[in-house]
């Protein structure tokens, strides 16, 4: 028996209006153009901006804010941190009072799975608990808020959301 554990590269996509942005488990965010249509030269190309690892990602479709979940906190990796770039700029991720970006480190859990997009809001979930997150404007840009403990998920991708409702796998 050896504890030498190697985590599946996992990735999680969502689309920048018509392109692509992802990123694997510990890897920055990437994006193609996908303008450029689909050929041998066209690569995916790394949001160089963007934090340096990420866990996964989502984008906020009322705002445009591509958020970063278990993101580095620009000196070191966070599983347990959410950033968000600027609404309309996914290459402006530094908080200033001329922008919307900015972050939120999650206190319940030791990293963050997913999170659940719904019509309303998005569900954070962690290997311990779940989080609300919601647009709420100045000066906090998004309010996130624990809706529940001893319920996180169990992996990533574990939940999806169908009419406005959000499910997921727990341990329990």
């Amino acid at each position: 028996g050896s504890s030498f554990v190697i985590d599946p590269r996992v990735w999680t996509f969502d689309q920048w209006g018509e392109d692509p942005v992802g990123c694997y488990n510990g890897s920055p965010i990437y994006t193609l153009d996908s303008s450029a249509g689909i050929t041998s030269s066209n690569e995916l190309s790394e949001i160089t901006q963007s934090p340096d690892t990420n866990l996964s990602l989502f984008v906020s479709p009322e705002d445009r804010h591509l958020i970063a979940l278990g993101a580095h906190d620009g000196s070191a990796d966070d599983p347990m941190l959410i950033r968000w770039c600027s609404s309309e700029d996914y290459t402006d991720w530094t908080p200033t009072i001329t922008n919307t970006a900015g972050d939120k480190r999650l206190d319940r859990g030791t990293r963050i799975w997913q999170g659940i997009r719904s019509n309303k809001q998005t569900i954070i979930l962690t290997d311990l608990a779940a989080y609300t997150m919601y647009l709420s404007g100045f000066p906090e840009i998004f309010t996130v808020l624990q809706i529940g403990d001893e319920c996180g998920g169990v992996s990533p991708h574990c939940g999806t959301a169908h009419n406005d409702a959000a499910y997921w796998f727990g341990y329990d």
